[in-house]
């Protein structure tokens, strides 16, 4: 992950919600003119699922079929593994990360689709603790990357601009949304030190961010929806020739090291 591009993602974590929103951003940076699977990504969980369907250019419809044969707690070793392979098949995937944390340590990692196929890698990113069996790669086990952090942002391939979607890191969260957003911060400064890259945060909106009451709200086909479309419109706004992220659409971005952009969804 030590070679340098234009343009980075990372797709943070959140449930399904998260999957919608970040196969939303994902929509309008494509229909803007960016090649999404020449762009190095690294996803959590729930993100993990949008950055590698968005990359295969799998259709947001198909994800939420896959999606909806979920059924949780589920337990089973390989539960996830079988889901994934549905949508993923036995493919790899040489820029895709996902974010997981290994049981033997406790610390998170990374797994590359170079290394792993792309369905293995998703489902340890999502195996949530004490709702899904860890997931056996190798000589170890994982589990969901968001047990440590929901966006791991500072683990994200080298970029001269990375575009980061935190669905539920904000304020409107409550507490735990500060502490996410706090925490957020903190990786960000970490991966501009590491490379003197410049970061644009999307968030989800107020409106959509109070909607979200309980862990059960993630998973909300509704909220979802509206939370998928909302992405892809400010996305879309904020390519056009006035927008803040247009000169993405030329991947020349040569902004101070230091400088932060949050562009709110």
């Amino acid at each position: 992950m030590n070679s340098r591009a234009p343009i980075g993602l990372v797709y943070g974590g959140g449930g399904p919600l998260a999957t919608a929103v970040g196969m939303g951003a994902a929509q309008a940076l494509a229909a803007g003119g960016l090649v999404i699977s020449d762009l190095p990504a690294l996803g959590t969980s729930g993100g993990s699922v949008a950055a590698a369907a968005a990359r295969a250019d799998i259709p947001y419809d198909d994800v939420v079929q896959a999606l909806r044969g979920v059924r949780l707690p589920e337990r089973r070793p390989g539960y996830m593994r079988a889901m994934a392979t549905e949508l993923f098949g036995d493919r790899h995937d040489p820029l895709l990360w996902t974010s997981v944390v290994r049981l033997s340590t406790g610390r998170r990692t990374r797994l590359c689709g170079a290394d792993h196929p792309v369905a293995a890698i998703v489902a340890a990113s999502c195996a949530v603790p004490f709702l899904v069996a860890p997931e056996r790669i190798g000589a170890h086990r994982y589990i969901d990357g968001g047990a440590r952090s929901w966006v791991s942002a500072d683990l994200a391939p080298t970029a001269d601009h990375l575009i980061v979607i935190a669905p539920v890191v904000a304020p409107s969260f409550g507490r735990f949304g500060s502490v996410l957003s706090g925490h957020l911060s903190w990786e960000l400064r970490r991966w501009r030190r590491r490379t003197g890259g410049r970061t644009t945060v999307i968030r989800v909106v107020d409106d959509l961010a109070s909607r979200v009451k309980r862990w059960a709200d993630l998973f909300n086909p509704a909220l979802a929806a509206d939370a998928r479309a909302h992405a892809r419109a400010v996305v879309t706004d904020a390519l056009a020739p006035d927008g803040r992220l247009h000169d993405l659409l030329s991947t020349r971005t040569a902004a101070p090291p230091d400088e932060e952009n949050t562009q709110c969804l």
